[in-house]
């Protein structure tokens, strides 16, 4: 957190909203089964905020120790990240605390590298759920994670056909999708091959 911190007025949803400043975000934050059952909030976030306050504040109210671990996600589906630039759609928004895009792909790429096929397999599965939005597709890129997909669908011979799909659709959004990858420059003759 900065030194100039503002304070991030941070309001249970039953709390009603009486003053309007047209400048500022009004939004409400609520959780999902893998962060736990935490009642909403409302939060109120200034232009020039970053959304990190908000969720620091959040994690306090809520008794969360790591904010580092959490980001916004959109409630409506695909539910992608949200991000600096797409923080004005959330205002009058319930969106959800999530874990971010970093924590997701570090476990994402554990997954992928474990030794057991239970594992990669649900790595997969998930990889293919969670890579329709760009962020997390940039994020999972700049850990090497395309490398360790790419490597994965190389090397394992014991996926099952329903896990080549997940591991190809995966790959599909990844080059696709994220700002960080190209095909010329990431698919390798050796994956062609296989």
């Amino acid at each position: 957190m900065s030194t100039m911190q503002r304070n991030i007025e941070v309001r249970a949803v039953e709390t009603a909203v009486r003053e309007r400043n047209p400048n500022e975000l009004k939004f409400g934050i609520g959780t999902t089964p893998p962060i736990g059952q935490k009642s909403g909030e409302l939060a109120d976030l200034a232009p020039d905020q970053p959304l990190t306050e908000a969720i620091a504040a959040v994690c306090q109210t809520w008794g969360f120790t790591d904010p580092s671990i959490f980001a916004l996600r959109f409630n409506e589906p695909p539910h992608h990240y949200v991000t600096e630039s797409s923080r004005k759609k959330i205002n009058g928004k319930i969106v959800q605390m999530y874990y971010s895009p970093e924590y997701v792909s570090k476990e994402l790429i554990k997954k992928l590298k474990s030794s057991t096929a239970l594992d990669i397999g649900q790595g997969l599965k998930e990889l293919a759920e969670k890579t329709s939005d760009p962020t997390l597709d940039d994020v999972f890129v700049s850990l090497d994670g395309l490398n360790s997909l790419i490597e994965l669908i190389e090397k394992e011979t014991r996926l099952t056909d329903q896990e080549i799909q997940y591991a190809l659709q995966a790959l599909l959004d990844l080059m696709l999708l994220s700002n960080k990858t190209s095909w010329d420059s990431s698919v390798r003759p050796s994956l062609i091959s296989k």
